[in-house]
């Protein structure tokens, strides 16, 4: 913006170019859950939510990214995971922990589908996501 009233102030348009606070950004803050933290959200959420939220921790991975997760994106040989369509458009390759490629092992692994499911829907994780994202907005 400061640019568009320099160059109206140049061609006449603006008398003078009026002076903005220069505000300060506040620094990004930089925490982890720690494990006592981890497990106590584990313990309060539903129990088909215990992988999802621990592969969530593990991996820093969006919402739609977890969700959106196919067997076929995983490696778990090579502890690789492979999030396609992230939010930049882009797919987003990350090195997987033991403790996040112990989550879809725990689950048996399959050939292909959804890895995060409630019996056996996925649509069911998504619309129960949905509801307690709800209900602890009202909180």
């Amino acid at each position: 913006m400061p640019a568009n009233l320099y160059k109206a102030h140049r061609q006449g348009v603006l008398e003078r170019v009026p002076t903005f606070p220069r505000l300060k950004t506040a620094k990004p803050r930089k925490r982890w859950l720690s494990l006592e933290e981890e497990d106590r959200l584990v313990r309060s959420a539903a129990p088909h939510f215990a992988a999802l939220i621990r592969f969530a921790v593990e991996t820093g991975g969006r919402r739609y990214e977890l969700l959106m997760l196919d067997w076929r994106q995983l490696e778990l040989e090579d502890r690789r995971c492979t999030f396609l369509d992230t939010k930049n458009s882009e797919d987003r390759i990350i090195r997987l922990s033991r403790r996040a490629s112990a989550v879809p092992a725990s689950l048996g692994p399959k050939p292909s589908g959804p890895v995060f499911t409630y019996n056996g829907k996925a649509d069911q994780v998504r619309q129960d996501l949905v509801t307690a994202s709800l209900t602890m907005r009202r909180i």
